[in-house]
C-alpha cells in the first residue's frame, strides 16, 4: 500500500463512499485518488482535471472493472456551474487539489472551495489532503536543507516553463473550511521521515526537470550545485537516520461535512 493509499484508507470508509455519487476533483495519475475511490464502489465516480492530457493518461490506466461507473472529465474546479448543480455530490475528495490550483490559477484557490461547497449535498463529506512543508522558520541544518532542495526544485521548474505547487498549510485550510461553514469531523497529520532515499529522489526529479534547460552551461552549474547539496545532504547523521521535522513535514487529511 503507498502512502496517499493509506491516508485515504485511514481518513475514509467503505461505508462513506459505497453506492455513493462521488467527485474526485483534480484527478492524477500520481496519487490516483480514483482508483482508491472506484475500489470502493460508489454509484458514479467522476473525476475532473484540467489538464487533458492527465486525463487521457488516467483513462488509458483505468482496471475495465471500473468502467461503466467512472467518468473523466476535464474541466476547472475553480467554475463548475456548466458541469454540476448545486448539492449534486454525496461525497468529494480533494487530493492536493488546493496546492495544483494555486499552480494552475495561481489566487483562484477560494474560489475551488466555494465551488466544492455549491456542488455538495447537505450533510455530505469532503475531504482534503495536503502537504505541510517544514518551517522557514527552523533553526535546524537538516530541515535547512530539506527546505534548500525544495526551494531549488521550484527553481528548475520556474527556469524550463513547468507548473510550480505552492503548498497550504493545515492551518490555513482548516481556517478556510470554518469560513465557508464546514463542521471538521477529522484531522490527521502523517509524518514523513527523511532519510538518504528522500536525497535520491530529489537529485532525479530536479535532474529530470533540469533536462528541459535548453542553455547547456546554465544547466551544467545548477547540476553541479545541486550535486554539491546532495553530497552535504549525504554526509548529515540525521538522513542516515531518518529524521521527522520539528515544525511541518507532514501530510495532512482533513474530513469535513457540509
Amino acid at each position: 500500500m503507498g502512502v496517499r493509499d493509506h491516508v485515504f484508507s485511514d481518513i475514509l470508509s467503505r461505508s462513506d463512499i459505497e453506492n455513493k455519487k462521488v467527485l474526485d476533483a483534480g484527478t492524477d495519475d500520481i496519487g490516483c485518488s480514483h482508483e482508491f475511490l472506484a475500489g470502493l464502489k460508489p454509484s458514479k465516480l467522476i473525476s475532473i482535471s484540467i489538464d487533458k492530457a492527465i486525463i487521457t493518461q488516467c483513462e488509458k490506466k483505468l482496471s475495465d472493472e471500473y468502467r461503466d461507473f467512472v467518468e473523466f472529465i476535464s474541466g476547472d474546479v475553480t467554475n463548475l456551474k456548466n458541469l454540476f448543480p448545486n448539492n449534486y455530490f454525496d461525497v468529494i475528495m480533494a487530493d492536493f487539489l488546493i496546492a495544483a490550483v494555486a499552480g494552475w490559477c495561481p489566487f483562484m484557490e477560494i474560489d475551488a472551495i466555494k465551488e466544492l461547497y455549491r456542488v455538495l449535498k447537505p450533510n455530505g463529506i469532503i475531504i482534503f489532503v495536503g502537504f505541510e512543508e517544514p518551517s522557514y522558520m527552523t533553526t535546524t541544518l537538516t530541515e535547512k536543507l530539506i527546505l534548500a532542495l525544495n526551494d531549488f526544485r521550484d527553481l528548475t521548474r520556474i527556469l524550463t516553463g513547468e507548473k510550480i505547487y505552492r503548498e497550504f498549510t493545515l492551518g490555513w485550510m482548516l481556517d478556510r473550511l470554518g469560513d465557508f461553514g464546514f463542521k471538521i469531523t477529522k484531522v490527521k497529520k502523517y509524518y514523513e521521515t527523511y532519510t538518504l532515499d528522500f536525497l535520491d529522489k530529489q537529485y532525479n526529479h530536479i535532474a529530470n526537470i533540469l533536462r528541459k534547460e535548453q542553455d547547456e552551461q546554465l544547466r551544467i552549474a545548477l547540476l553541479s550545485k545541486l550535486r554539491k547539496m546532495i553530497e552535504k545532504g549525504k554526509e548529515d547523521e540525521e538522513f542516515q537516520e531518518g529524521y521527522q521535522c520539528k515544525d511541518g513535514g507532514f501530510m495532512y487529511a482533513i474530513k469535513a461535512m457540509k
